[in-house]
């Protein structure tokens, strides 16, 4: 696993499959660096089909811990204001816990805000009682 920069603000994340995605934002590269920090394990921008959604769901994040694996969305700050995109996505994201609530830990999201820096987002990983490391 690695962030590779390749831009400024362009960096490509490599998760455990070997596969190398571009970085939505650079929020998402500070919190993969921080995942690989605390040796977390994660596969990066997968998505989850369910049923009812024929696109699924593109999770940000899957950390795979023991005994339940993680899902982490990084949003920015649109989640909590108005946007055409929040109540879907905060339907797909009830829709996601509902179908793996029995091996996965409650949804997690880290705000842009939490996650600015890449000291902010080791600080929002260790302070997130589900993705502390043990």
């Amino acid at each position: 696993m690695a962030v590779i920069q390749i831009g400024e603000n362009d960096y490509l994340i490599v998760d455990r499959t070997g596969r190398a995605k571009g970085a939505q934002s650079v929020n998402n590269a500070y919190v993969a660096m921080a995942l690989e920090k605390f040796e977390h394990i994660y596969d990066f921008r997968e998505t989850y089909q369910l049923p009812g959604l024929p696109k699924g769901v593109e999770i940000d994040f899957e950390v795979l811990m023991v005994p339940k694996r993680t899902f982490v969305f990084v949003d920015g700050e649109y989640f909590h204001g108005d946007s055409t995109t929040k109540d879907r996505d905060k339907l797909e994201r009830e829709l996601l816990w509902a179908h793996t609530r029995s091996f996965a830990n409650p949804i997690q999201v880290l705000l842009g805000s939490e996650t600015d820096t890449p000291e902010l987002a080791e600080q929002a990983v260790l302070g997130n009682e589900y993705l502390r490391p043990s």
